[in-house]
């Protein structure tokens, strides 16, 4: 999972080894899904990112200068999402 959300450009190798070593060894999660659950109770993912990237859509979670946040709807014409710029 720590690949995945490097190669989603949301996060640097860096920042996530980071994450993982302040996590205590007893308490480091077994599979990806635990490790998504982790980052998005600490806020560093959202909910939707958790999901997207667990789901191996995580090239999807940046468009140029935009970072998608969430999903806030869909219609025959396309979708909206919340986004940090």
């Amino acid at each position: 999972f720590g690949k995945a959300v490097v190669a989603s450009g949301l996060l640097t190798a860096e920042e996530v080894k980071a994450l993982w070593n302040g996590i205590p060894a007893a308490e480091r999660p077994k599979d990806g899904d635990g490790f998504a659950q982790r980052l998005v109770a600490d806020g560093t993912l959202t909910k939707f990112q958790a999901e997207e990237l667990l789901a191996g859509r995580g090239g999807r979670l940046t468009l140029g200068d935009y970072v998608l946040l969430g999903k806030i709807g869909a219609g025959g014409m396309g979708q909206v999402f919340k986004a940090r710029h």
